[in-house]
């Protein structure tokens, strides 16, 4: 950790850097809610590595691969500025032959996000199988672009969202996938 002197680490979010090369991690999501109570109820546990540098409130991590649920493994790489207040958070991700799996996504409680909130996947999703994803989000949590290439076991799909610019393109987008899969009978 660097630091200017020990008086920063009252201001630890700030102004105390930190850099490292970390392996076998076991982050339950609970510890960080510490740096970051818009993170309560997202109570997950996280395996893995990955390279971090910077303070808490400015960072790069890269090198990630971190495995949740059962079956999901998140590759890639993140950059966040203006952590502790997600709303005005930028967040740069590029996902790298991360593998999602749906029964994964479709269990997390979003509770960070909204009170209650649930990912319920629909049943055609479900059955897409662990999936093979490249892609990115770049922006803030309600003003961003994405793009995304998704290889599943029976379907692939390619696209993007600008939100909220064009929430109209967003919303047929997903609709159009959602759209394919159904009409390819993936039950």
């Amino acid at each position: 950790m660097q630091h200017g002197n020990f008086k920063y680490y009252s201001n630890y979010i700030n102004q105390v850097t930190m850099k490292g090369s970390i392996h076998n991690i076991l982050l339950d999501m609970k510890d960080v809610i510490y740096f970051s109570d818009n993170l309560i109820g997202f109570n997950e546990i996280v395996y893995g590595k990955g390279k971090y540098v910077g303070t808490v409130a400015d960072f790069v991590a890269s090198d990630l691969d971190l495995s949740f649920r059962k079956h999901s493994v998140i590759r890639g790489s993140a950059r966040m500025k203006g952590i502790p207040n997600i709303d005005s958070t930028y967040m740069d991700f590029e996902l790298v032959n991360a593998e999602l799996n749906p029964s994964d996504v479709d269990a997390l409680l979003l509770e960070v996000f909204s009170d209650n909130l649930k990912i319920d996947l629909p049943y055609y999703l479900i059955n897409f199988g662990t999936a093979r994803t490249n892609g990115n989000f770049k922006g803030y949590i309600d003003n961003f672009k994405s793009d995304i290439k998704i290889n599943g076991k029976y379907a692939n799909y390619k696209g993007n969202a600008i939100y909220p610019i064009d929430k109209n393109r967003t919303y047929f987008a997903l609709k159009e996938l959602i759209h394919d899969l159904h009409d390819n009978n993936i039950q």
